[in-house]
């Protein structure tokens, strides 16, 4: 429930003017809670806000770049970069492939939506994530919108699109 509200509260905080209202009615309606099905293939960072501004938001402003990656295998892969990665075989090379990283990277979805991101056993990010089912505003249908807390307390809210 903590994590619902917080997207309540980021979505107001981002002036996209939902209320506890859109919690209980459109969520239902224009997205829903990840499944395990939807984080397949790479999404693009599309969208990113930090409130208040902290590390995340310095590191989007230099490298606003990101793709994220997950595989069937509960691995996932990202890369950060300063300028568009415009094709697979390019995002694919820019990745590093989880079975040659030095480092374990592994996801773990729970039926609350809440989607943990794993450097060898230490959970990094830890978002409620939320499957757009229905276009609308800024979202498109098979975006993920993932929010939560860094470590220095920020609220955080990532818009994701399926990229391929």
């Amino acid at each position: 429930m903590q994590l619902v509200n917080a997207l309540v509260c980021i979505c107001g905080l981002l002036g996209l003017g939902f209320s506890g209202a859109w919690a209980a009615d459109n969520r239902a309606q224009k997205q829903r809670l990840c499944q395990e099905g939807d984080l397949r293939g790479t999404y693009k960072l599309v969208d990113m806000h930090e409130t208040p501004k902290s590390v995340e938001s310095a590191l989007y402003h230099d490298l606003p770049y990101q793709y994220l990656a997950f595989y069937s295998d509960h691995a996932y892969a990202y890369v950060t970069a300063n300028k568009e990665i415009k094709t697979p075989p390019e995002v694919y090379k820019a990745m590093l492939p989880p079975q040659k990283n030095p480092h374990v990277l592994k996801y773990a979805l729970d039926a609350q939506g809440v989607l943990d991101l794993y450097t060898d056993k230490n959970i990094t990010y830890r978002y409620r994530c939320q499957f757009v089912e229905q276009s609308q505003s800024t979202w498109k249908k098979g975006d993920l919108v993932l929010t939560g807390y860094t470590r220095e307390n920020t609220q955080l809210y990532k818009l994701y699109r399926r990229w391929f």
